[in-house]
This record gives structure tokens, sequence and C-alpha cells, in this order.
């Protein structure tokens, strides 16, 4: 992750290039609590990448 901007944190790819963000999902909108799914994918590598925040 590229932390120099906290409000725009992006994963990075080994080659350098940012992930793009694709969708998010509340976990509060299933839960009493939970984590906020965050979906991104690199076109290029056709990766996609699923991460969480907690905060």
């Amino acid at each position: 992750m590229d932390e120099s901007d906290p409000d725009s944190a992006v994963p990075i790819g080994p080659n350098g290039e940012r992930f793009e963000f694709i969708a998010s999902l509340e976990g509060h909108d299933y839960l009493a609590s939970g984590a906020t799914t965050l979906l991104f994918y690199h076109p290029e590598t056709r990766v996609a990448l699923l991460t969480f925040d907690w905060s």
C-alpha cells in the first residue's frame, strides 16, 4: 500500500502500478459490527484483490 496519502491508499502491484478501486461493501449492513470489504482490480495482470478495513 502507498500510505503517503491515507485518504487515497490504494494497493500497488509488483510493477509499481496502482490497482483500480472497484467496489466496497459495509459489513454493518449485515451484522451488528463488521469490516468493510474492498475490491480492487489490476486490468493488465487481471488480478482481483479483496481486502478488509476494520477501522
